[in-house]
């Protein structure tokens, strides 16, 4: 697992935030959806229709990897508000900035040569929007995370 901070984040939010998320959202994943090699990185690409998005993509890599560590790119301007996030893992960019993108590929490499069976995460439509919105608006850039943190396995979740 990651560093001692992020693991005493982490266990705070599944002994505090978890049960009441449930309760909430009355979400739960259960199982495996597919068979994941433990042997490469897997990078977790969903669709964005709520803040919670992020917790519940540690509830898949909770149930696919549950030793693993768990990074998510975030906008540095939710990580500046809301701090605890990168604790929890979160990897901020500013997507208008190229220095800012090319330093989140590099965080990625990073963590992956430290934690070479992590996962992360990658919200392609770069916001929040409701799930019937049509057409979905995916921002490139995927491809340059996953090339810095390959070979990988890419997982869709909706």
């Amino acid at each position: 697992m990651g560093s001692r901070a992020d693991r005493m984040t982490w266990n705070a939010f599944d002994m505090v935030f978890r049960p009441w998320m449930r309760r909430r959202l009355n979400t739960c994943v259960v199982g495996k959806p597919c068979p994941v090699s433990d042997d490469v990185p897997l990078l977790l690409v969903a669709n964005h229709v709520s803040w919670w998005d992020g917790f519940l993509l540690r509830e898949v890599q909770r149930e696919l990897r549950p030793q693993s560590v768990l990074y998510t790119l975030a906008l540095e301007r939710e990580l500046r508000e809301h701090p605890v996030l990168r604790l929890t893992g979160g990897i901020g960019v500013d997507p208008a900035s190229p220095a800012s993108i090319l330093g989140a590929v590099r965080r990625f490499e990073h963590k992956r040569q430290e934690f070479p069976h992590a996962v992360f995460a990658y919200f392609p439509q770069g916001s929040i929007a409701p799930s019937y919105k049509r057409p979905l608006a995916f921002r490139r850039g995927v491809e340059l995370f996953a090339r810095a943190i390959a070979p990988l396995t890419v997982l869709p979740v909706a």
